[in-house]
């Protein structure tokens, strides 16, 4: 294995320590900054994270969105590293 130290990491700590370090103030949509309780839940693809749309200006958007890795598909044991 390339990464050793992933087999330590849990998929639910490392998706809550991206939601923590990505969006510490909290995930909102970044065209009208609407919270993600005025968003809904549009799919969850199988990078394992769910991607929202806005109910106010329709845009759509997830946990990577605004941030270095926005557009990859890469695993939360990786990014985390």
């Amino acid at each position: 294995m390339i990464f050793p130290i992933t087999e330590f990491l849990d998929e639910q700590e490392s998706q809550a320590w991206r939601e923590n370090y990505f969006h510490a103030k909290g995930r909102h949509c970044p065209r009208c900054g609407a919270t993600r309780a005025e968003a809904r839940e549009l799919r969850m693809p199988k990078r394992g994270f769910v991607d929202y749309r806005c109910h106010h200006c329709q845009r759509t958007y997830n946990l990577y969105t605004g941030t270095l890795f926005a557009g990859s598909n890469w695993e939360a044991r990786r990014v985390v590293l």
